[in-house]
């Protein structure tokens, strides 16, 4: 192992590279743009350019123009005008072929700045790496090591953050078709109140099935949700209550032929699902301000974790 001092030289050496890679970067970066740019307007200029020629070939070879301008002494003119825009375009197409071959000898020379700013930050990353290591031998080691494991602890937050948002996500998928096969059975139930017969009765127990077999379904998101939640910390206040939901839904599969009862219990099941919408809005919008919120404590953290192993002597 090298020693200290050699470190934090070697350091301070691949940062000042990195620094101007950086900032070359960022000149590949414009010229990329500058390349797109030119190369839209240079079609769109080329594009005019053919349009323009053409109107100069006509008043050549149209003879009733030829006449016509001849008669008002303005054939002359009015090609000469023509004339001026198309070399006016091609001087414009000219320039900015120079501005598009100058973007791409750029280009050509920064290409590979990227790959060279991957190789530092490895070098960069193992000498702070090993810097690290002289630190946490001395008296300040475990303020390295504190900011360590609370750098840890914030990446872990942000994976189980994102497990239970994609389970909301998920359980709000399900939820909204839940809510999409009631409202349909609503609507079917109250034909079939007025007398819509058998195919009403029909239509609206094939979306209560539908709801039912994506309950199912939810139930088993919901559990999964809660477990991750546990991992995440407290939502008791989101309001989840997956076994009062199933419950009052497992009543009327049971009377599903007595058509108001049938109908009052597909409105309550209805509006309970649109809870569980709103509660899963809520709880996504609140994971999100926390997957937020971790992912800038990780910054940080990594920030100052970097300022006091390079700043270390």
């Amino acid at each position: 192992m090298k020693k200290l001092e050699q470190v934090t030289h070697d350091l301070h050496q691949v940062a000042d590279q990195l620094i101007d890679l950086k900032k070359q970067a960022k000149q590949l970066s414009y010229y990329r743009e500058q390349k797109d740019k030119v190369s839209q307007e240079l079609m769109d200029l080329e594009k005019q350019l053919i349009k323009e020629e053409k109107d100069v070939d006509k008043l050549h070879k149209l003879s009733f123009s030829n006449l016509f301008h001849s008669l008002i002494n303005n054939k002359a003119e009015v090609l000469d005008k023509e004339v001026e825009e198309v070399m006016a375009l091609k001087s414009k197409i000219d320039l900015l072929t120079l501005d598009l071959e100058a973007s791409q000898d750029e280009i050509e020379r920064l290409e590979t700045t990227p790959s060279k700013i991957q190789t530092l930050e490895a070098s960069y990353q193992a000498l702070l790496d090993e810097k690290a290591q002289h630190i946490k031998t001395g008296s300040q080691g475990q303020i390295l090591v504190d900011l360590e494991e609370a750098s840890h602890h914030e990446k872990v937050m942000i994976r189980e953050i994102k497990e239970a948002y994609d389970l909301g996500i998920i359980g709000l998928d399900q939820a909204k078709q839940v809510a999409k096969s009631f409202e349909k059975a609503l609507d079917w139930g109250t034909l079939d109140m007025l007398g819509g017969g058998i195919l009403s009765s029909m239509a609206k127990k094939s979306h209560i099935d539908e709801a039912q077999s994506m309950i199912n379904r939810l139930n088993v998101t919901m559990k999964d949700l809660h477990n991750e939640l546990g991992d995440v910390g407290t939502y008791q206040e989101i309001g989840i209550n997956i076994d009062q939901f199933t419950a009052s839904l497992d009543i009327f599969f049971d009377n599903i032929f007595v058509d108001w009862s049938v109908q009052d219990k597909i409105k309550k099941a209805s509006r309970e699902t649109d809870h569980l919408i709103e509660d899963l809005r809520s709880l996504l919008s609140d994971l999100e301000g926390r997957l937020s919120l971790s992912k800038e404590r990780v910054i940080q953290l990594e920030l100052d974790i970097e300022e006091f192993v390079t700043s270390y002597v």
